[in-house]
Order: C-alpha cells, then sequence, then structure tokens
C-alpha cells in the first residue's frame, strides 16, 4: 500500500479532519506509482536518482526517437513490482504541436489490468501535462492536469 495522492494536485491526500489514507489494493496502488512514475524526470527526486523517465537525454531534444522513448517508457513501466507485463504501448510525438501521448495497458500481478494514458504538450523545453487517463479493470479514473 502507498499513501494516496489527491488525483487532481497530486499531493498528499489529507481530509477535512486531518486523516489520510492509503490507496485500496494492488490496482490503484499500481496506477499511481505508474502515473508518479513517468511523470517525473530522472534526477529530480534525491534519494533515487534513477527513478523517473530521461526527459532531458531522450524526449525533450530536437528529434526525438519514438521507438527509443517507448523502450524507456515500457522499461520504467515494467521495472514496477506490481507490473508482470505490458501488452500494449503505444507513444506518439507531434513535432508540430509539441505534443507526447503515450498510451498503454499493463497486466497486474494479481490479476488485474490498468490503462494508463499520459498526453504532455512540450513548452520551452518542460513537460506540461493536457490529461492523464486511468483505467482499472475497464473503470476509467480521468485526472484533468494543467
Amino acid at each position: 500500500m502507498d499513501l494516496y495522492l489527491d488525483p487532481a494536485t497530486r499531493d498528499l491526500w489529507v481530509g477535512d479532519t486531518g486523516q489520510v489514507r492509503t490507496t485500496s489494493g494492488v490496482p490503484e496502488a499500481a496506477a499511481q506509482r505508474l502515473v508518479v512514475t513517468l511523470l517525473m524526470f530522472a534526477g529530480e527526486w534525491f534519494l533515487d536518482l534513477t527513478a523517473g523517465v530521461e526527459y532531458y537525454r531522450s524526449v525533450l531534444v530536437s528529434h526525438p526517437d519514438v521507438d527509443l522513448i517507448r523502450a524507456l517508457f515500457r522499461r520504467k513501466v515494467l521495472a514496477d513490482p506490481y507490473v508482470v507485463d505490458v501488452p500494449e504501448m503505444a507513444v506518439t510525438f507531434d513535432s508540430a504541436a509539441r505534443s507526447l501521448v503515450v498510451a498503454f495497458q499493463a497486466r497486474l500481478r494479481e490479476g488485474s489490468e490498468a490503462s494508463i494514458l499520459i498526453d504532455q504538450g512540450i513548452v520551452n523545453g518542460a513537460l506540461v501535462i493536457n490529461q492523464v487517463q486511468v483505467s482499472i479493470n475497464g473503470f476509467p479514473v480521468v485526472i484533468n492536469g494543467n
């Protein structure tokens, strides 16, 4: 179990009376961990400089290699201890719109499936999160970023 993050703010969820909650099972924990990992820049977290995605080295470059980006994201998803397989992984980079969309399906160790779509814009060398969509066992949870 992990501490539950507020989907709208991506900060620790704290209730009205100060209570915190944890994720409710493997599917929710896995989906949350995958979104956090894929939105984090490698080197951003001082306790583990390898956590996150190598955006500066592989994504935010003049001519990104979509196959390399797909492999990079796939490797990060498969590194999660809850994930046993990634049967689908689609990466779309639109250089004119300066956007990157990553959509994948992950099979989890206890039999569930998580589908995640991350749509990011690239502005002045930084990522702007347009939308994150998470679906667990076919039930969607939509998180809109800005």
